[in-house]
């Protein structure tokens, strides 16, 4: 069977940390194309996948003229409404990262544009594979924990907000917590309660929590980004 050719939107370092080794531990997909916005950094590209990999210096060139059958984005927040938006266009495969949109009012916009796509997309939330969380699955299903009652994630992260952004703190890094939340308890939430705090220019804070209801299962997310024990 001929491998998936696969174009890399983006070459930061979470893609040669994330990415690469991903796909390189799988071996059922090929790198064809890669994008990066500065001369170093597609040097770079060329020198960790080889000459035979085409480099543009923007997504639209390697969307446009990129021979690939999927592409895996991984780029700064404030573009990654227009890079999913071009990439649906081009009707690929998609792994994209969230935010769908850095725009509180263009989420449920970018939703719909994926409920309705007629390609495969998938959103890059990969807590819920980690080994730890399905040994949590396993101890739940097979009644060694006990009942639930509640369950509780806490982020301790040194990233600092942005400051100009659009979006709380829970619209930001809640959809892969609230995933793993919904993988342990099995179900989703039918009520949210976001409670802010530390609020600063902007929307986002240093602080926030958001409480979840599972009918009658407590879900809860807490957040510090600005704190001094990092990740």
């Amino acid at each position: 069977m001929s491998k998936l050719r696969v174009g890399l939107i983006g070459f930061g370092s979470w893609v040669r940390k994330a990415y690469l080794p991903a796909l390189q531990y799988d071996g059922r997909a090929v790198i064809t194309a890669v994008t990066a916005a500065t001369e170093k950094t597609r040097q770079l590209a060329g020198e960790i996948l080889g000459n035979n990999v085409a480099a543009f210096d923007s997504y639209e060139d390697l969307l446009s003229h990129g021979d690939f059958d999927a592409v895996m984005i991984a780029v700064p927040d404030s573009v990654h409404q227009a890079v999913l938006t071009a990439a649906l266009q081009r009707e690929v495969a998609i792994f994209y990262e969230p935010p769908i949109s850095h725009i509180r009012g263009q989420i449920p916009v970018m939703i719909n544009r994926l409920l309705t796509s007629s390609q495969v997309t998938y959103a890059h939330l990969e807590l819920c594979f980690h080994p730890g969380i399905e040994h949590a699955v396993n101890l739940i299903k097979s009644d060694t924990i006990g009942l639930l009652h509640n369950v509780a994630i806490t982020l301790h992260a040194d990233w600092g907000h942005s400051r100009d952004s659009d979006l709380c703190l829970m619209n930001r890094m809640s959809c892969w917590y609230v995933d793993v939340l919904n993988r342990i308890i099995g179900s989703i939430p039918k009520r949210v309660l976001v409670l802010d705090g530390y609020g600063c220019s902007g929307r986002m804070q240093n602080i926030s929590t958001g409480i979840y209801d599972y009918n009658g299962i407590w879900g809860i997310f807490r957040a510090n980004v600005s704190s001094l024990e990092g990740v």
